[in-house]
């Protein structure tokens, strides 16, 4: 079954890899290409599975170089590099910056609380509240 994150995340690194590939294959060869599946490989191995903390930081990893490559990928259109049907590329790539970014604040939300902060696993008390 296709997910919410594939259907969003597989254009988007199909964006990154048409928009970036002519740009970086003369000095990098086929490295565009490893490094633009990084996020699918970091972010697929924690889908499907229980969340636990170390998933969390492979999530915030895929996420986080997702975001990056995208984001060179707006610097470079914005310095004047645009491969025919940029836009279209770009446009590929913005739905995965917003599943990336809730990834992110959802895995840092969930390590700020910690274990026993959150509303549910508070302990209603008998005592009065006091005034400050």
């Amino acid at each position: 079954m296709l997910s919410l994150r594939k259907l969003l995340l597989y254009p988007g690194i199909a964006g990154q890899v048409l928009f970036l590939y002519e740009a970086l294959k003369a000095r990098m060869g086929f490295w565009p290409l490893i490094a633009m599946g990084v996020p699918l490989l970091l972010l697929e191995r924690t889908w499907n599975k229980p969340p636990d903390p170390r998933g969390a930081r492979w999530d915030l990893l895929g996420a986080g170089w997702y975001l990056a490559l995208t984001g060179y990928s707006v610097y470079l259109a914005v310095s004047g590099y645009r491969p025919e049907n940029w836009i279209l590329f770009l446009l590929l790539m913005a739905p995965g910056v917003l599943l990336c970014m809730m990834i992110i604040v959802r895995t840092l939300r969930a390590s700020s609380e910690g274990p026993g902060s959150g509303t549910d696993s508070q302990v209603p008390s008998d005592k009065p509240m006091e005034a400050p």
